[in-house]
């Protein structure tokens, strides 16, 4: 009798883990735009599945929010949009993205995730997307 009621129990919370997955800090446009340390606007040209769960988007960036990244840039995601923060980018439309750096020996390395703001373009007010251009958002 313990035994299962051990094991429902130790299944209960591999499912309410399961069901939470990934959790981000809350925060107005401007905060989460902040947080991240590189904001862009571009159209995703390529989708490569990459080892490990994760997955790398080529981005035709046109306009750079913050710091100056490639014309081509690629950027990675873990797959998993649920428990590991990964973010889905479709091929052929154009998005804010905005991730974190990581630099080695070998050069850059762009990272995204939903905790950012990775949003449709055409999806954001324009009020938003005036405030963007005219750099409104970078006193953080």
């Amino acid at each position: 009798m313990k035994l299962t009621i051990v094991t429902i129990v130790f299944v209960l919370m591999n499912l309410i883990s399961e069901a939470h997955g990934c959790t981000c800090a809350v925060g107005t446009d401007q905060e989460v735009f902040c947080r991240a340390e590189f904001a862009s606007r571009g159209k995703i040209t390529e989708i490569k599945p990459l080892k490990g769960g994760q997955v790398e988007y080529t981005v035709a960036v046109n306009y750079n929010f913050k710091i100056k990244v490639p014309k081509t840039l690629k950027v990675r995601s873990e797959k998993d949009v649920g428990a590991e923060c990964g973010v889905k980018l479709d091929k052929g439309v154009e998005y804010l993205i905005s991730g974190t750096v990581t630099k080695n020996r070998y050069g850059s390395i762009y990272r995204i995730n939903s905790c950012l703001w990775n949003q449709k373009w055409q999806s954001i007010k324009f009020e938003t997307q005036r405030k963007l251009l005219r750099g409104q958002f970078n006193n953080c």
